[in-house]
């Protein structure tokens, strides 16, 4: 036998939940594994054909106070607590007439669930387990020698190990059970406390723990290299809003309708930003690092574009400035080499640094530069045509050629004008491994 793999001789079970408790306690008994229950559980077991020692039966003490006293007895911790190393602790059990108990199958009475039904007093004071928080600690405590179950969902995880080892566990599976036993008992006492206290009373206690269920996992947490889950605890009241999220899809849907169809998927002859943003996405499958400048671009890439990590959309923000994206862009491909960046810029704030075209060259800093040129500072143009009746001034733009310009720092570049032209230019910028300049004329 490895060092630290320990056979499985006789199980306590003593559960609230039963899901599936027939199944791992009838492969246990084909192990040849004793089973030791309490009085309910034993009850089920027999039911279901299988031999059981009733934990009366074990300490010559019958469970007493309506069953709040069943395990609280010295024959029922010694044999999961002992030393099975410690000669003094061996020779103590064997005086005490006591086996060893190798494993513990333990799940908490519903306390949680007692809590949510909005149940009586009462009923919510029985729900607190004291006697299985203890057969929990005091298997996980000892996991050098006992391994704990207090999940009905790991029992397939048990049945794999002592299949695969031949009826006996690992300590490094004894050890993650272990401290998942403390985990849920955490959490278990958690509830409870939020129960007895409210926020006001809590407060000013020194030691205070947050709690939670896993209800999902989060693409990151604040900074990149975290991970993150979403928990959910008992005590934050849950709303739906049904009518309220009904209206916004309703909504959302006529926005969809009127207005995001027609700019990723348009009919019309004429290109739009829209559609621009998403054939980069096609291209970079949400992994480029997107840095705009301010206006209309601005806000039609931050609202289409697409990422899969964090730290990869570069935006300016309300109170930015015109010209603020090549010279951010420039920043993010030294602070980035490794990933790619695409500048996507308005025809307008592109010329407020375009000296920085120098710095590009000089540095061969390998940055996408997206112009979406329309001959207009798009946003100035939509304020005076929705705010001042179409009184339109300085807004229309006399530009120069863009690619005569960026070829004279040697930089490729290429201009679309049709629909037809704009995969395969898009697809060749990303391709490059230099700096690249792809103006396209959209609506």
């Amino acid at each position: 036998m490895k060092s630290g793999t320990i056979p499985i001789r006789r199980a306590l079970i003593s559960v609230s939940d039963k899901d599936n408790l027939n199944d791992l306690a009838k492969f246990l008994e084909s192990l040849g594994v004793d089973l030791v229950s309490t009085g309910g559980t034993a009850r089920y077991l027999r039911k279901g054909g299988l031999r059981v020692t009733e934990v009366s039966d074990l300490t010559g003490f019958p469970e007493i106070l309506n069953g709040r006293v069943k395990t609280l007895h010295p024959k029922v911790h010694a044999p999961i607590l002992f030393d099975r190393n410690d000669a003094v602790s061996t020779k103590e059990l064997k005086k005490m007439d006591s086996e060893a108990i190798d494993l513990v199958v333990v799940n908490l009475y519903p306390f949680e669930t007692s809590l949510r039904g909005n149940a009586s007093r009462k009923n919510i004071i029985e729900n607190i387990d004291i006697g299985g928080v203890a057969l929990m600690r005091a298997a996980a405590k000892n996991f050098d020698h006992v391994m704990i179950i207090s999940d009905t969902k790991d029992y397939i995880e048990l049945k794999k190990e002592l299949t695969m080892f031949k009826g006996c566990t690992r300590q490094k599976t004894r050890e993650f059970f272990a401290g998942k036993a403390f985990s849920q008992t955490s959490y278990y006492d958690h509830l409870i406390t939020g129960w007895f206290l409210s926020k006001k009373q809590s407060k000013p206690l020194r030691n205070r723990v947050f709690g939670g269920k896993s209800i999902q996992d989060l693409k990151y947490g604040e900074n990149p290299h975290q991970s993150a889950i979403y928990l959910n605890s008992p005590h934050i009241e849950t709303k739906t809003y049904p009518e309220w999220l009904g209206r916004f899809k309703e909504l959302d849907a006529i926005e969809f309708d009127k207005v995001i169809d027609g700019e990723i998927n348009p009919t019309k002859s004429g290109l739009t930003m829209g559609e621009v943003i998403k054939t980069i996405n096609a291209n970079s499958k949400g992994d480029a690092v997107i840095v705009t400048d301010v206006g209309q671009h601005q806000m039609i890439a931050c609202r289409y574009a697409e990422f899969v990590q964090s730290k990869s959309n570069i935006t300016s923000g309300g109170l930015g400035t015109m010209g603020f994206a090549l010279p951010a862009a420039l920043g993010a491909k030294m602070g980035a080499p490794e990933r790619e960046v695409v500048a996507v810029i308005g025809d307008g704030g592109f010329q407020m640094n375009i000296q920085e075209l120098g710095t590009i060259f000089q540095t061969q800093a390998a940055v996408k530069i997206v112009i979406l040129n329309n001959d207009f500072l798009g946003m100035v143009r939509q304020w005076q045509q929705l705010f001042f009746d179409k009184r339109y001034a300085s807004t229309e733009m006399l530009n120069p050629d863009f690619i005569r310009i960026a070829e004279g720092y040697f930089i490729d570049a290429k201009r679309v004008t049709e629909r037809k032209e704009m995969t395969a230019a898009v697809a060749e910028m990303m391709k490059s491994d230099k700096p690249y300049l792809l103006e396209v004329c959209v609506e």
